[in-house]
């Protein structure tokens, strides 16, 4: 007999309908003797998923990731969770979510990946139906992206986690962050945030196959160059790449032009560190020279050596070096 034949439902309430769908049925259920028995059951839909264990068969090894998972801190685990890759199918198929998965959390591009088998995770009140995939990878299988970047001549690194790359000094020259959301420990938006925190520039282009809006508006607003979302394009991701690039040239630029010309304002004299506010506030030589109970003639000599050691070709010149400097004025 069908289970179909046993059970008749008699109400559906939705008790909670935000992140996933938590309902309450009421049914009949036919027990062997042949009467009907009422009962009220709890479900809770959050759709079927899928994980995978890649594993390296040379080395004798597997990868894993490590996630905060806030109903286990509530129960008392005080610590990240040690976890395979997964993820919801939200609609795909499980071996094509589960290779999108893999490749944002481990940023592995397997080549062959096999189901293994599939369960209820927690059938007394969870829907959910888990497919486990296994997957044999190496360490070519990260380099899907730094391979895109060699062939048009972009130098790369690869860092497995948010905490390997934090532990490395950046390339001296024009730098340019490529960052998954979903990242081994710190994720990617929280990475940013650090960098933000520890004044490090560098611009990001996140890529994702789980972005949201929020998510996308948060990123773009804490200075990403760009928020692709999976599927994209290599050209999208090069075009990104590129502007990246120029952005933080032109900030470096701007950071040398910075620093050469606090240099000169380092050598001026002391009489000369007087005198450059005075400049720039438009005042006249006899204003200067009674303000410094001096002659005329000895603030020209002045104003002539302050204008060549900052190098400055024109009044315009100057005004804009000491705005740079942060160098007060007071208008005439």
């Amino acid at each position: 007999m069908s289970l179909t034949d046993r059970i008749r439902i008699l109400d559906v309430r939705t008790l909670s309908a935000d992140w996933f769908v938590l309902k309450k049925t009421t049914f009949e259920w036919r027990r062997a003797d042949g009467t009907w028995q009422t009962v009220s059951r709890e479900t809770y839909d959050r759709g079927n998923g899928a994980t995978l264990l890649p594993f390296d068969p040379e080395r004798r090894t597997v990868l894993l990731t490590r996630q905060f998972r806030y109903p286990a801190y509530v129960n008392g685990h005080d610590g990240l969770l040690v976890e395979a890759a997964a993820g919801l199918l939200d609609g795909e198929n499980p071996e094509t979510r589960i290779r999108l998965e893999v490749e944002e959390e481990l940023g592995l591009s397997l080549r062959d990946v096999r189901e293994v088998f599939a369960c209820f995770m927690s059938p007394g009140s969870v829907t959910e139906r888990l497919h486990f995939f296994v997957g044999r990878y190496d360490a070519s299988m990260r380099t899907a992206v730094k391979n895109l970047l060699h062939s048009v001549g972009l130098e790369t690194a690869v860092f497995a986690s948010a905490d390997d790359f934090l532990e490395t000094d950046l390339a001296d020259g024009p730098n340019c962050l490529i960052l998954d959301v979903r990242l081994p420990g710190l994720g990617g938006l929280d990475l940013q945030a650090e960098l933000n925190r520890r004044n490090v520039h560098i611009p990001i282009i996140f890529m994702t196959a789980h972005g949201d809006i929020p998510m996308s508006v948060r990123a773009m607003k804490a200075g990403a160059v760009e928020f692709l979302t999976k599927p994209f394009r290599d050209q999208d991701l090069l075009d990104a790449i590129h502007i990246g690039l120029a952005r933080d040239w032109a900030r470096r630029r701007q950071q040398g032009e910075l620093a050469e010309t606090r240099r000169r304002y380092d050598s001026l004299t002391p009489r000369q560190r007087e005198l450059l506010p005075l400049v720039i506030s438009g005042r006249s030589n006899r204003d200067v020279a009674n303000q410094f109970g001096t002659s005329e003639i000895t603030i020209k000599v002045n104003r002539r050596n302050l204008m060549q050691k900052m190098r400055a070709t024109s009044f315009a010149d100057l005004f804009r070096m000491a705005a740079e400097l942060r160098i007060p004025y007071t208008k005439v």
